[in-house]
């Protein structure tokens, strides 16, 4: 579980940004509750009000086509699009004919050098970012990303389990 002791990120980079980087136009407020204050006054909501009943209910918002959402992709044709016609529009203004594929074409990686195994790593989706890393939903579903070896070289003298 997130500990419940950690600190906003937001106070810990408000001196920082202020002073050392001089960005104090970005972080006006003093403290977090002046912060808040701040966003709630700015989406139209009373930071009083959610102080003292705990709770803000905006309007309901559609979140499904049934529910009467409109769909809308921020493509060109506004479809979906298999071929990006984006690429393809920049390719034939810049005359480019290798790199930018409307397509995109699969290349496979170079091997690895024999005796030697491909690391592979990213992130896991249920955590993509601190802010899902700390959430009490998302950590119950999994609560620390795992890293595997492989038999054999990970069982090399000297290594050990954690």
């Amino acid at each position: 579980m997130p500990s419940p002791d950690r600190a906003e990120a937001q106070l810990v980079d408000r001196p920082r940004a202020r002073q050392e980087v001089g960005l104090e136009a970005y972080y006006p407020w003093q403290d977090i509750e002046e912060y808040l204050e701040f966003r709630f006054k700015k989406g139209g909501y009373s930071f009083e009000q959610i102080k003292a009943t705990g709770i803000i209910r905006g309007k309901p918002q559609p979140t499904t086509v049934e529910e009467g959402l409109e769909l809308a992709f921020e493509t060109p044709t506004k479809k979906i699009e298999f071929w990006s016609t984006a690429l393809q529009k920049y390719n034939d203004e810049h005359g480019v004919t290798k790199g930018f594929e409307p397509v995109p074409v699969f290349t496979p990686p170079d091997e690895p050098p024999r005796g030697t195994y491909r690391l592979l790593f990213g992130r896991a989706p249920t955590h993509s970012f601190s802010r899902t890393q700390t959430n009490p939903i998302l950590h119950d579903v999994m609560a620390r990303e795992r890293a595997v070896a492989q038999r054999g070289r990970g069982e090399a003298p000297g290594r050990q389990e954690r």
